[in-house]
């Protein structure tokens, strides 16, 4: 179920069953995140901010993601290019408004 999904994977325990109110940026992040995964989609979106939180926490959301990608596609929209390195088989830069469709990460990199 959505909801056990959410609960399990954002590791909030208690808390996960408080107003939102009471919650930090963090632990808003963390469900944002398990909500992302936990509905089914074919192609993902995502910013910099893609797996925050703690260190243990970021790599289980990297984790998770891979795992994901085997099966849908993701739109990484960043300005650190190293980000997108090992998770990006394509890479694109934006120059004057346009997107322009890179070779290789280290072009986009350039």
């Amino acid at each position: 179920d959505y909801s056990a999904f959410c609960a399990d994977f954002s590791e909030l325990g208690e808390v996960y069953f408080r107003p939102l109110k009471e919650w930090t940026g963090g632990m808003r992040g963390r469900l944002a995140f398990a909500a992302s995964l936990g509905a089914p989609a074919s192609t993902y979106l995502a910013d910099s901010k893609l797996a925050g939180g703690d260190r243990p926490f970021a790599e289980k959301c990297l984790t998770a993601l891979r795992e994901r990608l085997r099966d849908t596609g993701l739109i990484f929209v960043t300005s650190v290019p190293r980000l997108t390195e090992e998770l990006c088989e394509r890479h694109a830069v934006v120059v004057g408004g346009k997107i322009v469709p890179c070779a290789s990460y280290d072009e986009a990199a350039e």
